[in-house]
């Protein structure tokens, strides 16, 4: 039912944020359900490790696109300010030569 609502209500702004939460509870769901098998409904100890590194990937998974959506948006974040920053650079140098250069025109 969780993983419906996120998809039907998108809680958040963008499409890409809302895509990650739903993938983000997905996966969480599937773990949950994984670790129900570790309560000793296996056959043997050999599957029990096979279930364990599946559970180990699955959580491994789920911080590698966390981090990676994390480390995409903060340098778009950080490319748009350095932008701005060079942007305002230019227009204050191009305004005091224009005002060095009026000055210099009626001193004339």
């Amino acid at each position: 039912m969780h993983i419906i609502y996120l998809g039907w209500y998108t809680p958040y702004d963008t499409k890409n944020q809302n895509n990650l939460e739903l993938c983000n509870s997905w996966m969480l769901h599937m773990a949950g359900y994984t670790m129900i098998l570790l309560a000793n409904l296996m056959n043997g100890p050999h599957e029990e490790l096979n279930v364990g590194w599946g559970l180990i990937s699955c959580i491994g998974l789920i911080f590698i696109i966390n981090f990676s959506f994390m480390m995409t948006l903060n340098v778009q974040k950080a490319y748009a300010e350095f932008k701005y920053w060079w942007l305002r650079r230019k227009i204050k140098s191009a305004i005091a030569k224009r005002a060095k250069q009026q000055l210099l025109e009626k001193e004339i």
